[in-house]
């Protein structure tokens, strides 16, 4: 008879896609073609580090022999599925919530969730979606929406990072719309 943990490792593994390489060349802040410059290598790496999906990020460069650079990215993804359960064990066991998270939705660096959430008075239960790249630019967001105990919540997040010293501005909008019951 066969164990039903397989399934489970056969269907994360299905889930589970390597990042492309497409998304990750639109992480560098150079082209080919453009002059050397170890420092947009430097802060080329620095983003590619803050990818959630990878565990490490190289960007190095060599000499060829006809005198040109020869730019080389290695990466190594990490295990991006993410399940998780609560509880507390104030008043004896209570289950508190869970949830389940893929961070590298095709290999393009999109995250999504579901869960759900029970502590106290408070309770939610939905879903989102993140990017830190929306359509390979440099603009993050993220969108949350469900239900609360008593009615529906959503949240919206856009924003624009600071890039090291090429970038001149930065910029953060947030929407939140939550009906809750609130403890006295």
């Amino acid at each position: 008879e066969a164990s039903p943990v397989p399934w489970f490792y056969r269907f994360a593994n299905w889930m589970h896609t390597e990042t492309k390489e497409d998304f990750l060349s639109k992480q560098l802040l150079f082209k080919e073609g453009d002059c050397h410059s170890q420092f947009m290598l430097s802060e080329s790496e620095r983003r590619i580090r803050e990818l959630d999906s990878l565990a490490l990020a190289s960007v190095r460069s060599f000499n060829e022999t006809d005198g040109s650079k020869r730019v080389l990215v290695e990466t190594q993804d990490r295990w991006t599925l993410q399940l998780s359960l609560g509880t507390n064990l104030e008043e004896g066991f209570e289950f508190t919530g869970g949830s389940v998270e893929e961070k590298n939705l095709f290999g393009q660096g999109l995250a999504i969730r579901g869960f759900y959430r029970k502590l106290r008075e408070q309770q939610d239960m939905g879903a989102g979606i993140e990017t830190k790249r929306l359509l390979g630019s440099n603009w993050a967001t993220k969108m949350e929406g469900g239900e609360t105990r008593i009615g529906t919540f959503f949240e919206q997040d856009l924003s624009y990072p600071f890039l090291a010293e090429i970038g001149r501005i930065s910029s953060k909008q947030s929407i939140l719309i939550r009906e809750d019951v609130f403890a006295y």
